[in-house]
């Protein structure tokens, strides 16, 4: 998605069910590994975006569809350890 001039990667997360964390806490290190790799590949196949900021963002949906569901947004939730 983009925000203005900035491409935004969005990892959606969601939980059924009551539990402690929440579906948006449980993007782990090996994940976030994955998920800048892949955009580091969708960036060198579309050029155009080659230039403009990246930031990478999970939404977290908790609950269920017979109850309400809990979005929960972390805008900038991590950045990509340099290698």
């Amino acid at each position: 998605m983009q925000d203005g001039d900035t491409l935004v990667i969005v990892e959606v997360r969601c939980r059924r069910g009551a539990s402690l964390t929440s579906a948006a806490l449980t993007v782990d290190a090996g994940k976030q590994r994955r998920l800048a790799r892949a955009a580091l590949l969708f960036v060198a196949m579309h050029r155009e975006y080659g230039r403009a900021p990246l930031r990478f963002d999970v939404l977290g949906i908790d609950g269920s569809p017979k109850r309400k569901l809990r979005p929960d947004w972390l805008r900038d939730a991590f950045r990509p350890a340099e290698d």
